[in-house]
């Protein structure tokens, strides 16, 4: 008899156990799922960014991908008239996603009076109607919104032209979250004080020296492209430079027709490639885009 009602208490305290953990903050028996780890999800392909701006901006990122491993982030900025997909065109990042591993953001920028896309980067390109766009918070949310939704490593702009100076303007309003940019083509500021980075961003610079539209040498509204890259060694405490290897970069032009100019010491990679007879659009070959993208993705 005394074993019976032992038996039939054990069996009540067992049914009573749930109720007696939950009340004293414990996860009952066989009930995980509040501490149990979810599964990682694919994410699917394309995805748009920007929606809640009214402006939006298609992401690519690779098959497969379920933000186990984080990723770069790098956003194409197209020249003046230009779009998205014809900066891609030139560039070849897209073609790369996959192998490359990396997300890719391809926005276009407003249209002018004359119905050209354009960037408001800086007072030389190319907000010329004085629009007063703005162009740098809206990037920047881009890339908060992509930061707060994927897992990413570090984040990058290339541009060519007005997106090469949208590039600049990104590393010098938002250096915070901007770890480095690769361009074409482009400046930075005239006046370097209107540069607000506080923190290091790797630069490297591609640029023709028979550029007839965004001159090497600058014009007085915007700067050589030596100067471009010097004020950014400068602000990376750089100690000097070397010459680097050659490159062939241009197809029609023969043999390795790009000098490289890399910058030593500093805190932040720097680099400035001059395409020897390079046009404001030259006609790149892979291993252009390839160049870049190695600059682009190295995490630092």
């Amino acid at each position: 008899m005394y074993q019976l009602d032992l038996l039939r208490a054990t069996f009540r305290f067992v049914r009573l156990l749930p109720l007696l953990l939950l009340l004293l903050g414990c996860p009952a028996a066989g009930d995980d799922d509040d501490d149990a780890t979810e599964e990682p999800q694919v994410v699917l392909w394309p995805q748009t960014l920007g929606v809640d701006s009214g402006r939006f901006a298609p992401i690519q990122g690779p098959e497969g991908w379920d933000q186990t491993e984080a990723l770069p982030l790098v956003i194409l900025l197209h020249g003046y008239g230009a779009t998205a997909e014809l900066q891609d065109y030139l560039f070849r990042f897209a073609s790369q996603v996959e192998d490359r591993r990396f997300l890719l953001v391809l926005p276009d920028g407003t249209e002018d009076a004359d119905g050209s896309n354009f960037w408001n980067a800086t007072d030389a390109c190319c907000d010329w109607a004085g629009t007063g766009v703005d162009d740098s918070a809206w990037l920047r949310g881009l890339v908060d919104e992509a930061l707060g939704k994927f897992n990413i490593s570090n984040v990058a702009f290339s541009g060519h032209s007005n997106g090469h100076f949208m590039s600049y303007r990104m590393a010098c309003d938002h250096s915070e979250v901007v770890d480095a940019i690769a361009g074409l083509a482009g400046a930075t500021w005239l006046d370097d004080s209107m540069c607000e980075a506080t923190d290091p961003v790797a630069v490297l610079h591609v640029h023709g020296d028979a550029d007839d539209v965004i001159e090497y040498e600058g014009d007085g509204v915007f700067p050589s492209a030596p100067v471009s890259v010097q004020t950014w060694a400068d602000r990376a405490g750089c100690t000097g430079s070397t010459e680097g290897d050659r490159l062939d970069l241009i197809d029609g032009i023969d043999g390795a027709e790009t000098r490289t100019e890399v910058f030593a010491g500093c805190a932040s990679d720097t680099a400035l490639w001059t395409m020897e007879g390079g046009a404001h659009i030259p006609l790149v070959n892979s291993n252009f885009g390839d160049g870049l993208l190695d600059f682009l993705l190295t995490e630092r």
